[in-house]
């Protein structure tokens, strides 16, 4: 009667210890923790397999668009060419305007 009494208040001060044995400590072995990384680094390699192909997809429709990657050099020439065009243009106009040949409906328009 003694013991059962004792084993009641146990129970209520420490709460039921066949409880606690069910719980998990959350602590891994290592075939576990060898497992989650081998996971891991499979998820990866397929993240990685899905992103080139859609990346390579991009490619393909930026490249039926005419999108195409383009330097700095590249437009920095392009800029310089125009400049050179438009240099050319002026000096054209300030000719014929000089001559007197210059439309001056063409003038206006300027």
């Amino acid at each position: 009667d003694l013991s059962k009494e004792i084993a009641a208040n146990d129970k209520l001060i420490y709460g039921d210890l066949a409880e606690d044995d069910k719980l998990d400590d959350g602590a891994f072995t290592i075939d576990e923790l060898i497992n989650q990384y081998k996971d891991r680094i499979a998820q990866r390699k397929q993240d990685l397999a899905e992103l080139k192909n859609r990346r390579r997809h991009q490619d393909e429709q930026l490249a039926r668009v005419g999108v195409s990657p383009v330097s700095l050099s590249k437009i920095q020439e392009d800029v310089r060419g125009i400049t050179e065009d438009v240099e050319g243009l002026r000096q054209t106009r300030d000719k014929l305007q000089g001559e007197g040949n210059l439309d001056p409906a063409f003038v206006q328009g300027m």
